[in-house]
């Protein structure tokens, strides 16, 4: 081997190095240098997992959803409180008001009618409401009106309200009213319509409020769609219905919004992995089980086709044994390198290329190096408050959960 070759195995396996400090780029060894033969080897190698399971959660913070929901599918039930800011000025009353909802999908079933039941809040409550036990069984309200929707119907819904009462209340309370508390009345539509909420893309489809007041002796109109919702989810399933518990007893894993479900999974052959290498790259894939949960020759009715099918990757750094509480690692949320999306391509959810190696490099090369405990990783809705939808996958006694992982196991040994 002549000097110039070996400096340059010198540069390659320093700078191989180097990288390990910083973010590292995928590359493979030139083929004129033979330095997995010579100083070492490039591993890939794919793991099962040896554990796995998913746990629930009934009351999600809604706040930071762009949807707000009303209607019932399959047991899982939706409604949602509403109020509007910046009315106006009191000295003006307002005589009139109507409040436009621009609607966005429907869930379940695509025909029918359902019925809104509109109440008067006097409780205070903010946009994490749906954590709060009170509005899931809450005291009875005033019925200020109803309106049919149908499930068809892509117009915009407008509902008046005529009670002077209330808009002189609201009025006077300015920011501090309470707003409306919108429910079904009581009969099972089948589906659940979606509307666009005050976190939606386009402010033109935000919930507004339009009113007319008299100034002077002139009436004018105006509007505000500046204002707070929170949808209020619940689940009542019919026994024998329960999509969780026909998961577990199916040997599935479930990861769901609206009402929350995540899944955890650990790979313990993580910990065998040699302490001094460098990761190039690593994998989980997770396999969709597209059936029914009632009906196997059926396709999985519990799937919202327009929610997001990206779900964020986290680490769990500390779990005890019944998984009552847990640790998950937080530069998810203060490192943009640790905010991982897997995506659901066909019949499996898995990392792209590039977030392949974001994952190698970050939170598996931070456990190889004891930077990070390791407990299990966390794989959950990218969007969970939004609106209902519910994946099924396979669980390690079916078909596995993987994690591939590529890595150079360098010999210093010689160099």
């Amino acid at each position: 081997m002549t000097r110039k070759i070996a400096l340059g195995i010198y540069i390659f396996l320093s700078g191989m190095l180097l990288s390990s400090c910083m973010e590292f780029q995928t590359v493979s060894p030139p083929p004129e240098l033979d330095v997995r033969a010579r100083f070492g080897e490039y591993i890939d190698t794919t793991f099962k997992a040896t554990a796995d399971t998913f746990l629930v959660e009934y009351k999600i913070d809604t706040k930071f959803s762009a949807k707000i929901s009303i209607g019932s599918y399959k047991g899982f039930k939706a409604g949602f409180l509403i109020k509007f800011l910046k009315l106006a000025d009191k000295e003006n009353p307002m005589d009139s008001v109507t409040i436009s909802l621009t609607p966005e999908n429907v869930f379940g079933n695509q025909s029918g009618t359902l019925t809104m039941n509109i109440y008067a809040v006097e409780e205070d409550w903010n946009e994490s409401a749906n954590t709060e036990d009170f509005w899931h069984d809450p005291p009875a309200m005033q019925l200020v009106t109803t309106k049919v929707i149908d499930a068809q119907d892509t117009n915009k819904i407008v509902i008046a309200i005529e009670d002077t009462a209330l808009i002189h209340k609201w009025q006077e309370e300015q920011e501090e009213n309470n707003g409306l508390f919108i429910q079904i009345d009581g009969q099972d539509p089948g589906f659940i319509r979606e509307f666009v909420s005050f976190r939606g893309v386009s402010a033109f489809d935000w919930p507004t409020l339009y009113y007319r007041e008299k100034i002077d002796t002139v009436f004018v109109k105006d509007s505000t769609n500046i204002g707070m919702a929170a949808t209020i989810f619940d689940y009542f399933p019919l026994p024998g219905e329960d999509v969780y518990e026909i998961a577990r007893n199916t040997q599935n894993l479930v990861i769901s919004s609206g009402i929350k479900a995540r899944v955890l999974v650990k790979f313990d052959q993580i910990l065998d992995i040699p302490s001094k290498v460098i990761i190039q790259a690593a994998n989980i894939t997770l396999h969709v089980n597209n059936e029914s949960f009632l009906g196997i020759a059926d396709s999985n009715e519990m799937a919202n086709k327009t929610h997001s099918s990206y779900y964020h990757l986290r680490l769990v750094t500390e779990a005890d044994d019944l998984l009552a509480s847990m640790e998950v690692d937080s530069s998810f949320v203060t490192n943009s390198r640790y905010n991982l999306l897997l995506k659901q391509e066909g019949e499996e959810v898995r990392l792209d290329e590039t977030e392949q190696v974001n994952f190698g490099t970050t939170y598996l090369q931070d456990i190889i190096n004891g930077t990070k405990d390791y407990a299990w990783f966390q794989i959950q809705y990218q969007n969970e408050n939004n609106d209902i939808s519910v994946i099924r996958y396979f669980n390690r006694k079916t078909v596995t959960p993987t994690l591939r992982v590529r890595y150079y196991r360098v010999d210093h040994s010689g160099i």
